[in-house]
C-alpha cells in the first residue's frame, strides 16, 4: 500500500501505517474488526459516505431552519415589548425604567436571554448614572417580581411581552388609578 500524498510505500507499526517521507499517519483496523455496515469496496465506501454526508446535511438544514424561526419569533416578541415599554415607563420608578429599557435594548441586539452581567456591563454603558451593582440587580429582581421580565434558565433574562388580554402590572394600576380617581 502506497501514501495517496507521495506514493510512497507504508511503513506498518502496530496500529498505524506510517509514510516515511511525509509522516503522514493512517489508521490501521484490523479486516475482523471494521464495523459490519460499512462497505468494503471504494466505490461503495464512497457511496456510502455522500449519503452519510447528505443525511447531515438534511439535518443540519432542519436546524437551520428551526433557528431562523426562533429567532425571528424572538424579535417579533422584542418588537412588541418595546411598543409596550411606552406605555409602562410612565408607572415604573427611576432605575427600573432604565433597567428594563437596558434588558430590551440587549434583548434585540444580541437575540437571546441577557445575564445580570450583560445587563450591569449594559446599563453602565447606555447612561452615565452611578449605580451599584447590587442596585441594578435589585431592579431586575423587581421586574421578575412585577412580571415585566421573566426567565428561561437561572440567571437569564427576557422581556415578556404585555398583551392586553394577560394580567399584567400595567393593567392592575390601570384599575387602581380608576379606583383612585373614583
Amino acid at each position: 500500500m502506497s501514501c495517496p500524498n507521495c506514493k510512497e510505500p507504508l511503513a506498518q507499526t502496530q496500529n498505524f501505517l506510517i509514510c516515511p517521507k511525509c509522516h503522514q499517519k493512517y489508521l490501521l483496523i484490523p479486516f475482523d474488526k471494521q464495523p459490519p455496515n460499512i462497505p468494503h469496496s471504494k466505490d461503495e465506501f464512497i457511496r456510502f459516505l455522500q449519503n452519510q454526508v447528505a443525511q447531515y446535511m438534511k439535518i443540519i438544514d432542519k436546524q437551520r431552519q428551526r433557528i431562523q424561526l426562533l429567532e425571528d419569533t424572538l424579535r417579533e416578541k422584542i418588537d412588541t415589548s418595546m411598543i409596550d415599554y411606552q406605555e409602562l415607563s410612565k408607572h415604573l420608578k427611576g432605575i427600573e425604567k432604565l433597567v428594563y429599557k437596558t434588558i430590551i435594548t440587549l434583548c434585540k441586539r444580541w437575540g437571546h436571554p441577557i445575564s445580570y452581567e450583560q445587563i450591569v456591563k449594559g446599563f453602565r454603558t447606555m447612561y452615565p448614572v452611578e449605580a451599584k451593582t447590587e442596585t441594578i440587580t435589585r431592579a431586575v429582581r423587581k421586574l421578575k417580581e412585577q412580571g415585566l421580565i421573566f426567565s428561561p434558565k437561572r440567571g437569564l433574562f427576557f422581556p415578556t411581552s404585555l398583551k392586553p388580554q394577560q394580567p399584567t402590572l400595567l393593567s392592575s394600576m390601570d384599575k387602581s388609578f380608576k379606583r383612585a380617581s373614583k
